[in-house]
């Protein structure tokens, strides 16, 4: 029998283009890679926030942990990493009322300014205080420094403007954009004002509200409440907003006195809530549009906190 020559297998070609299958899980890579990317944890950043804290006594509060403290932006939950006291020297613009009702209390404002300096400086020895009056319009006195001497020529030299009315808004306006100007790390702006004297500032409380918030100054106020028929005044009403409200949003507080033998009490009380400040340290995502709002509090039972409401940068 004769055996035919087996026929060779011709060699399979592969044709240049991807197989169907091939494109297809090609495609899925590249459609996953996005989701991938999604799932992977953003970078942390490190930030802080100073709060001020009391017990039932009005004492400070300065032994908190980290798990006793809640931060949240946006109403996200953020990482509390540390606590402890706060350090950093401050910025302070200290405005003091020399409108023409000052002048029946303007010895008490000068022994109230020159105790709060002083108090300031011996537990914060690097701290700038910048002396600035808002009577008739807010004017210097003393420009941002740690001498005591200066600060005390300063104080000699408040006196009663006659006739005049008060700018405080308008002072609290402009010494925050300079506090932001010159790069302060830790802005604070304090304020006394005699609620019965007129206000002629033009700013809104919304306009001082955004000011504050885009510098991230914390504001402080001191207010005597000695009515004496003042009207009440719609540039009035927009600075009893500030004083109150404003200030509370903003991280800090107010401070109301029924009577001028209490101004020193009052600025002391201020003094004593920065001196024992305490700086939270918490993680935040990496984003390009900062928070609008926060949420400070703390677990510990009867304890006051003074922490700002609005979005840090």
């Amino acid at each position: 029998m004769t055996h035919q020559p087996a026929t060779a297998r011709r060699p399979r070609i592969l044709s240049g283009r991807p197989s169907r299958w091939c494109a297809g899980v090609a495609a899925a890579s590249i459609l996953a890679s996005p989701v991938l990317l999604a799932q992977t944890p953003r970078a942390q950043r490190e930030r802080h926030v100073y709060i001020s804290a009391a017990g039932k006594d009005d004492a400070p509060v300065t032994d908190l942990a980290p798990a006793e403290i809640r931060v949240r932006e946006d109403g996200m939950a953020r990482e509390v990493l540390r606590v402890g006291q706060a350090t950093t020297p401050m910025q302070i613009a200290l405005l003091v009322d020399d409108s023409d009702v000052s002048q029946r209390a303007v010895t008490e404002i000068r022994e109230g300014v020159s105790a709060f300096i002083k108090q300031i400086l011996d537990g914060s020895s690097q701290t700038e205080i910048t002396l600035m009056t808002f009577g008739d319009r807010p004017t210097t006195l003393v420009p941002a420094t740690s001498s005591a001497v200066a600060l005390a020529k300063g104080v000699e030299k408040i006196f009663w403007r006659k006739g005049s009315g008060a700018y405080l808004m308008q002072a609290i306006d402009e010494a925050a954009k300079t506090l932001k100007k010159k790069g302060a790390t830790r802005p604070v702006i304090v304020a006394f004002d005699m609620e019965d004297g007129p206000e002629f500032s033009n700013d809104s409380n919304d306009s001082i509200r955004k000011t504050l918030q885009n510098t991230g100054v914390a504001l402080w106020t001191v207010t005597l409440l000695e009515q004496r028929g003042a009207v009440v005044t719609p540039e009035a009403r927009e600075r009893a907003i500030v004083v109150s409200d404003v200030a509370s949003d903003s991280g800090g507080g107010n401070k109301p006195l029924i009577t001028r033998q209490a101004i020193t009490l009052g600025l002391s009380w201020v003094a004593t809530r920065l001196l024992s400040q305490l700086d939270v340290t918490y993680n935040r995502p990496e984003a390009l549009i900062p928070p609008k709002q926060m949420e400070v509090e703390v677990t510990r039972k009867d304890v006051k906190l003074w922490a700002p409401r609005w979005g840090k940068e």
